[in-house]
């Protein structure tokens, strides 16, 4: 199939992925709102998406990323996760994209 939908703990479902070799075009991260749980996602994204692919973060301009709320580290943690490797390409609602650097 083209759609794989899993619900498992994201660094872990991805450290299996990494381990087969799997690759992929696009992901989809809409797993926890919190700074770990993002930032261990998307560190390991580089490793599992093909060149040019792309990877879209739910919650990403939610207006809690900036408040005292310590359960929202979306924002933080996908820019400071995904590093120099990605290029942000936009807002999109509350979802932000990014591209992987061929």
């Amino acid at each position: 199939s083209n759609v794989v939908i899993k619900v498992a703990e994201a660094a872990a479902w991805l450290d299996s992925l990494i381990e087969r070799g799997a690759r992929y075009s696009f992901a989809f991260i809409d797993h926890s709102h919190s700074y770990d749980a993002v930032y261990e996602a998307s560190r390991r994204l580089r490793h599992v998406l093909a060149e040019g692919s792309f990877v879209a973060f739910h919650d990403y301009n939610d207006p809690r990323n900036f408040s005292d709320n310590e359960n929202y580290g979306v924002f933080q943690a996908a820019n400071k996760g995904l590093g120099d490797a990605f290029t942000f390409c936009g807002g999109f609602g509350c979802t932000g994209l990014f591209r992987l650097n061929a």
